[in-house]
């Protein structure tokens, strides 16, 4: 069997999304911020807290009413990367997760590829495969009282969070019974919708929708609360670490104009600005979070693409974080 392996348009497949806690987020709001209308027998409810965050991510998303992308002449465009054989055709486009509503980034030729695609793979989905797992994200995302994000700092540290949370409308005390890395990107989350970052303009939430409308099924590599069961293993120091990091970020302002200027490269395929900024600044601040969001999912990702390849006839597109 021979395969190819060719990049289409500039720039290759290896790009990276957003700032730590952003890579997090698309599995989060999958997960976590559908509606839990009950809990199964012998399962613990979820939180007071947790019921007040997840509520009110429900209703900033509630309030941004949904435009269609913007579809720009052809040009400058997400990477996108083919591989082939004989009788299989799999694209892959990286995705940036949470986006605002005005983010040009839609082709036409990316369009032509998801619509005559014979199957479609997302990271993860609130649909079909991966569908229903809200309770058990939940339960890895939950700590004792001993082991919180609270007790992560110190009485100078929640200080500093709520003097620098509070104007945002968020305070410490929200993330009691709650691990360190769920606060992380609780933090960024707040951020990012305060400039208009909504999951709903994400490429993942686009082309999904644009999927379940042809009537076409949703396939996905993992659910959401796998993500939620490997940042479980984390260590506390790092959980620490992470939060103390989105902190700074939200103090110091930096978070969206890097952001910014990373969905700019995304959206024009420079992946050389993508790995030199913040895929080699995770590797180098967080090496174990970056095992487990990359390294790992990628390692069990793999075997399925393998099959795809070996066994499927036709066309496949794959849409995952563009870290991957």
């Amino acid at each position: 069997m021979v395969r190819q392996m060719k990049v289409l348009g500039k720039g290759g497949f290896a790009a990276c999304f957003g700032r730590l806690a952003a890579v997090l987020m698309s599995a989060f709001m999958i997960a976590a911020c559908s509606t839990v209308s009950d809990t199964t027998p012998g399962q613990s409810p979820v939180s007071s807290e947790l019921d007040s965050l997840i509520t009110t991510i429900e209703d900033l998303l509630q309030r941004n009413a949904l435009k269609p992308p913007l579809l720009p002449d052809e040009g400058p465009a997400p990477a996108l990367w083919e591989v082939s054989d004989e009788d299989t055709t799999i694209t892959l486009l990286g995705t940036i997760h949470v986006l605002p509503p005005d983010r040009v980034w839609l082709t036409q030729r990316l369009l032509d590829r998801f619509d005559r695609a014979d199957r479609v793979y997302f990271e993860s989905t609130d649909t079909g495969e991966g569908a229903g797992d809200q309770l058990a994200f939940l339960r890895y995302s939950t700590a004792p009282p001993d082991e919180d994000a609270l007790s992560l700092l110190t009485e100078e540290e929640k200080d500093k969070f709520d003097r620098i949370l509070e104007p945002h409308g968020v305070e410490i005390a929200s993330f009691r019974g709650q691990r360190g890395w769920f606060a992380a990107i609780m933090i960024s989350y707040v951020i990012i919708e305060e400039a208009d970052y909504v999951y709903d303009y994400g490429v993942e939430s686009v082309l999904e929708q644009r999927l379940l409308r042809s009537g076409r099924k949703v396939h996905a590599l993992e659910v959401g609360s796998d993500v939620a069961k490997l940042m479980g293993t984390l260590p506390r120091e790092v959980e620490r670490a992470m939060m103390l990091d989105g902190l700074d970020e939200a103090d110091s302002g930096r978070f969206i104009e890097e952001l910014e200027a990373q969905d700019d490269a995304w959206a024009r395929g420079d992946v050389e600005y993508l790995e030199a900024t913040d895929l080699k600044e995770m590797q180098a601040k967080f090496p174990m979070v970056y095992d487990l969001l990359l390294v790992q999912r990628n390692a069990n990702w793999i075997p399925e693409i393998v099959d795809l390849m070996e066994t499927f006839e036709g066309e496949v597109f794959i849409a995952v974080g563009a870290a991957h």
